[in-house]
């Protein structure tokens, strides 16, 4: 059985790499319509700060942070699946 709180945990970032993949290939429009739903809503990995306080981050400031995740990261992750 899964524990609620990994998925919990897991989504965000997976969410990141949907993201990604999407901004890398055809389908433009539909990335460029998810992340504005995934920044509004606020969904993505939040950031702490150095007093320990979180905040929410956009896709350009994770994809900043993640320089070494490739657009192809959840293909090749799918790919071992």
């Amino acid at each position: 059985m899964e524990d609620p709180n990994e998925a919990h945990n897991v989504v965000p970032e997976l969410y990141f790499l949907i993201a990604k993949f999407l901004s890398g290939g055809p389908l433009k429009e539909t990335a460029k319509t998810l992340l504005k739903e995934l920044e509004r809503v606020e969904v993505l990995p939040r950031r702490l700060d150095w007093e320990g306080r979180e905040h929410s981050q956009s896709f350009d400031e994770l994809e900043a942070q993640y320089p070494e995740v490739s657009r192809r990261r959840l293909a090749r992750v799918c790919e071992r699946a």
